[in-house]
């Protein structure tokens, strides 16, 4: 699972929102990862269309939906490898 890049830390953040169970564990993640208020998180997951893992790489990136999937499509899916080439681009 985390090679999958499913993961991130100890956290399953590959969670499709698709019930009211599911949004609240969801939220549980956004709060823990990135330390926002559940009003917060619930706004931030919104934006995402509801997709944690680009929830999360907008919050440390301040890269808006688009970017956001684009970056995540690049590094097929892998959170982490997308957060660490945001952090350190590629100089042509």
């Amino acid at each position: 699972m985390v090679k999958l890049g499913k993961v991130y830390g100890n956290r399953m953040v590959d969670v499709a929102v698709t019930n009211q169970k599911l949004c609240d564990r969801a939220l549980r993640i956004l709060q823990d990862l990135t330390g926002l208020s559940r009003e917060a998180a619930g706004f931030l997951l919104e934006r995402s269309g509801k997709w944690v893992k680009l929830a999360l790489l907008m919050h440390w990136t301040g890269l808006e939906k688009d970017e956001g999937d684009r970056l995540l499509s690049e590094h097929q899916s892998n959170l982490r490898a997308a957060v660490i080439s945001y952090q350190n681009p590629k100089k042509p």
